[in-house]
């Protein structure tokens, strides 16, 4: 597992992608965790579900996109209501 979280972190240097390059580096963190924690891999769980749980929805994410989107148009159109 730990030659599978150096490679991870390797491979994502190269990459031109960021948010693949992010990833993976998730990735290695998990994996590197999982060894660290052994047989005790409960807090492991919990903080990857309460990671899970902090991050935004993308239903929610989008309706704020959309919203901004919304209102640039009408700033632009010199509309107000």
């Amino acid at each position: 597992m730990l030659i599978s979280a150096a490679i991870l972190v390797l491979r994502s240097s190269s990459e031109t992608d960021d948010v693949w390059a992010l990833c993976l580096r998730a990735l290695a963190v998990v994996a590197t965790l999982t060894v660290a924690t052994g047989e005790r891999g409960l807090p492991l769980v919990v903080g990857l579900l309460g990671l899970a749980l902090w991050l935004p929805s993308a239903n929610r994410a989008e309706r704020q996109l959309e919203e901004q989107q919304q209102s640039d148009w009408r700033r632009n159109r010199g509309d107000h209501g």
